[in-house]
Order: C-alpha cells, then sequence, then structure tokens
C-alpha cells in the first residue's frame, strides 16, 4: 500500500510541476509576446490565456493528487479519480474528432 501512495504522489508532483510550467510559459507569452499577438495574422490570439487556466487548473489537479494520497480520504481520491477520467476522456473524445474531421 505504500508504494501505491508513493507512485500516486509521484504522478501527482509531475501533474503539478507542469502546471508550473505551463503557468510560466502563459506568463511568459502574455507579457512578452503580447505585441506580436496584435500583428499576428494567427486566429488563436487568446492561447496565452489558454495556458494561464490550464496551468492554474493542473496545478490544482495535482495538489489535490498529492493531497488525497497524503491524508488518504476516499472522498478526494475518488474526487481525484473522476478529473483523471474526465481528462481522459476529453483527451480520446479529442483525438478522435480531430481524426474523423481532417481535412
Amino acid at each position: 500500500m505504500a508504494l501505491l501512495k508513493l507512485s500516486l504522489m509521484a504522478f501527482s508532483f509531475v501533474f503539478w510541476a507542469a502546471g508550473i510550467a505551463m503557468l510560466i510559459v502563459g506568463i511568459w507569452a502574455k507579457l512578452l509576446l503580447e505585441e506580436y499577438l496584435v500583428l499576428s495574422t494567427n486566429n488563436y490570439p487568446n492561447t496565452p490565456l489558454i495556458l494561464l487556466c490550464c496551468g492554474g487548473a493542473v496545478i490544482l489537479w495535482g495538489f489535490l493528487g498529492c493531497f488525497s494520497a497524503a491524508v488518504e480520504k476516499r472522498c478526494l481520491l475518488r474526487t481525484y479519480g473522476l478529473f483523471q477520467l474526465s481528462v481522459l476522456l476529453t483527451g480520446l473524445a479529442a483525438g478522435l474528432s480531430g481524426l474523423f474531421y481532417r481535412k
């Protein structure tokens, strides 16, 4: 059981670190690339904001995983599992959508 708890905390820490990286890239893009995004013909000018929001969500998600593994609460572990399942299904739906609707 201790190995399972340790592995859950390790994977949650990786998610947390990835969220911090996304947040840093979003802040960097928002502050330094704002002038270039205005002049660009890019159809996605809100990409830095999306990175900021997703980075914040992933940080909270990673914290929830670490915290739920540390305190061993079933409710928190189920919530974390539901988040994991929803991300898996969303990624699967996006991949299949991209496969079927490509030009």
